[in-house]
């Protein structure tokens, strides 16, 4: 056992003296070495997150990979710029062509994984998501901040023509396809894209059932929308928004000016306004609806859905008016005759006037 074992340790040193075998360890070594350096250039960790288990970078269409290095160095997110590079020449990512996109990465990251999706355009998503809106205007800045597109092409985007032509919508109706909720998109997402999902979106919501209630009331989907906008403006209470959605209805049957406060706010253009009074009121807008009856021509927010289904199950009564109580809790009191609600309107009076409103 022992001889063999010493004759095979012999083998083993004769071979590795022979100069033809020194060349292959050195080959192998160098192998190694190199196999073991391209190794730590793919996956070792690189990417550093501030307290967050993932972070973004942006890539716009005029951006190149020297700018985003410095990007990531500026914002200490990569610990070394070189072996990042080298990454990039080694999968063939085109640096001066950049794909537009919103890319992720995790803390301790590697090159590899990072440099494949920015070659491949595997960017990650972002939720989108509306409230608080008024107008188109408030819109495109809104869509600017979290979107890769400017505010201007946004509204450009909403007021064309041929985009109102195929939803089938007056220009004062377009903020009606947007049902506010959040949605996944791409950040470098296009004008067309988002619309086109939007419109989807707005067909989706509006199902059968929900078209029928809107023909029911003798309404389209866009004028419930703006029913709706003025509902929601009008009371945070929402237990009371069928109520009030009831007296509008009840007052577009009967051909009654729908004297709605807040499409006179709107009408002005002025949302600081805490009072509306008679100047406010004289104010000459076909979203005033002290001087004009019937609906306005568009909405004058953009309501939760569940004010749309207020509006579209509002409560059955025979409530005209309707004015804040005198508590400052934000709920009405309704009335069925003009006498009930100047009374009701002297109480509210007399209360703004006794706490200096």
């Amino acid at each position: 056992m022992m001889n063999a074992l010493k004759l095979k340790l012999q083998t083993l040193k004769e071979w590795s003296f022979k100069p033809k075998n020194k060349l292959k360890v050195i080959v192998l070594g160098a192998g190694l070495i190199v196999f073991l350096f391209l190794f730590w250039i793919c996956l070792a960790p690189n990417f550093k997150t501030n307290q967050k288990p993932k972070e973004y970078i942006l890539v716009y269409d005029t951006s190149n990979f020297q700018e985003l290095i410095e990007d990531l160095k500026t914002t200490g997110n990569i610990r070394s710029a070189w072996s990042l590079k080298l990454m990039a020449k080694l999968i063939g990512l085109k640096t001066n062509n950049l794909k537009a996109g919103r890319y992720s990465f995790l803390n301790n990251q590697g090159n590899f994984s990072f440099i494949r999706n920015l070659r491949n355009g595997n960017q990650a998503p972002l939720k989108l998501t509306f409230n608080n809106i008024r107008n188109k205007e408030q819109l495109s800045g809104l869509l600017s901040r979290q979107l890769m597109i400017d505010s201007l092409t946004w509204l450009n985007a909403l007021v064309d023509s041929s985009n109102l032509q195929e939803l089938g919508l007056e220009p004062e109706e377009i903020l009606s396809i947007f049902i506010p909720n959040s949605y996944e998109v791409f950040w470098n997402i296009t004008t067309e894209k988002l619309i086109a999902k939007m419109s989807a979106e707005n067909k989706r919501f509006w199902n059968p059932e929900r078209i029928s209630k809107a023909n029911n009331l003798g309404l389209t989907p866009p004028q419930v929308y703006t029913v709706a906008s003025i509902v929601e403006k009008e009371s945070n209470y929402k237990p009371e928004r069928p109520i009030i959605a009831g007296v509008y209805l009840n007052r577009l049957l009967l051909g009654m000016p729908l004297q709605a406060d807040p499409t006179v706010v709107f009408a002005n253009n002025d949302f600081t306004i805490k009072r509306v009074l008679t100047i406010h009121t004289e104010f000459d807008s076909p979203y005033n609806t002290y001087k004009y009856t019937g609906l306005p021509p568009g909405p004058i927010y953009m309501p939760d859905p569940n004010t749309i289904d207020a509006v579209l199950n509002a409560e059955k009564h025979n409530y005209l008016f309707f004015c804040a109580k005198a508590d400052a809790s934000g709920q009405h009191v309704f009335a069925e005759t003009y006498n009930q609600h100047v009374q009701n309107a002297n109480i509210y009076r007399e209360y703004l006037n006794k706490n200096g409103y």
